[in-house]
């Protein structure tokens, strides 16, 4: 079998101290009003790539994003371009988006309690247009056969993947913020 055209999503785990991350976060959130974006109803900052308390993350970002690229071939060394923090309180999503003019892009958790929310992909190709899933053994669990695939937000992690990959994050359904934060590489 050749899978032809797929996405790739790199996971991987950090550790760094995320409570010092959510301070900094909750710190920046009060001297920036933030953009609109793909969030409704969340605050996304402006860039904070210049932030120092964000060094070691960043830091960490850089290191995992050369190893994604060169596991997909790729000859030039990359580099973070901007980053945003993402502070979705109950009931605040982000809508379907991409990321123009960038090589990869990402995510870091910093705080994920549960049911705040997941980051899920949508499947380039028309699937549901084609097939009835219900001739699907298990759709649910098919890369091919699936409109959607959710990665369950964790703190910790670290997800990278293609910047034209389209994704969005479901609803915050906890009464606690869900945090993180994004960035796209060149």
């Amino acid at each position: 079998m050749i899978n032809l055209f797929s996405t790739p999503v790199y996971s991987t785990t950090l550790n760094l101290n995320n409570k010092s991350l959510e301070l900094s976060c909750y710190s920046i959130q009060k001297v920036d009003q933030g953009v609109t974006k793909s969030n409704e109803g969340g605050y996304q900052s402006n860039n904070i790539i210049s932030s120092k308390e964000f060094l070691p993350l960043f830091t960490d970002i850089v290191v995992h994003c050369q190893n994604f690229k060169d596991s997909l071939g790729f000859k030039k060394d990359v580099s973070i371009a901007n980053a945003w923090i993402n502070i979705n309180s109950k009931g605040a999503l982000n809508l379907e988006h991409t990321h123009s003019h960038c090589l990869f892009s990402g995510v870091y958790y910093i705080k994920t309690p549960n049911n705040c929310g997941d980051i899920y992909f949508s499947n380039p190709n028309p699937v549901s247009f084609v097939w009835n899933l219900d001739d699907i053994k298990d759709s649910s669990r098919s890369l091919i056969a699936n409109d959607k695939w959710f990665v369950k937000s964790n703190a910790g992690v670290l997800l990278l993947f293609p910047s034209w990959a389209k994704h969005g994050v479901t609803s915050n359904m906890s009464n606690e913020d869900r945090i993180s934060i994004s960035f796209n590489c060149i």
